[in-house]
C-alpha cells in the first residue's frame, strides 16, 4: 500500500524540524512516547537503527525504526517496523520563509500480503500530522 500525505505549517522549517527529531520534543506531541533505545548509530544520522519505546496505559511496547536517508533540511527516510509490518516514510521539507511544505510518501508492506483499507491508513496518518503540526504552529 502506498500513499502521500502533504501539509504545509505555519512555522520556519528550523522549528518544524526541530519538533520532529529533538526527542524531547518528539514526546511533547507524541504523549504515549517514553524513549528511543539505540541499537547502532546515532539518532536521527543515517544508518541509525533502534527502537521507540511506547507506554499506553502501562503496556510498554517496542517499534523498530531505522533512519536510512537523512538529507536534512529537507528530507528524511525511516522505516519503521513491529511484526508482521514494514513501514517506510519518507519525509520531504520545503522552506516557504515563514511556512514549511511537509510531505510524507508512504509504503506499509504486511507479511501476510493482505491489503488494509488505505482510506483507514492514510487517516491515522492525516491525523498524527495534524497533531504534529498543531504542536508546532504553537511554538
Amino acid at each position: 500500500m502506498q500513499y502521500q500525505v502533504q501539509t504545509t505549517f505555519n512555522q520556519h522549517i528550523d522549528k518544524v524540524i526541530h519538533g520532529f527529531i529533538d526527542i524531547a520534543m518528539m514526546k511533547l506531541w507524541q504523549p504515549h512516547l517514553i524513549d528511543i533505545e539505540t541499537v547502532k548509530g546515532v539518532w536521527p544520522k543515517a544508518g541509525f537503527e533502534g527502537f521507540l519505546i511506547y507506554d499506553v496505559i502501562g503496556v510498554k511496547s517496542k517499534m523498530s525504526v531505522k533512519v536510512l536517508e537523512n538529507e536534512l533540511p529537507y528530507k528524511l527516510v525511516f522505516v519503521y517496523e513491529v511484526p508482521g509490518v514494514n513501514n517506510r516514510c519518507d519525509y520531504h521539507f520545503k522552506d516557504l520563509g515563514q511556512q514549511t511544505d511537509y510531505q510524507m510518501d508512504v509504503i506499509f508492506t504486511f507479511e501476510d500480503g493482505i491489503e488494509r483499507s488505505e482510506a483507514l491508513f492514510k487517516g491515522e496518518t492525516t491525523r498524527i500530522m495534524t497533531v504534529f503540526k498543531t504542536f508546532i504552529e504553537g511554538l
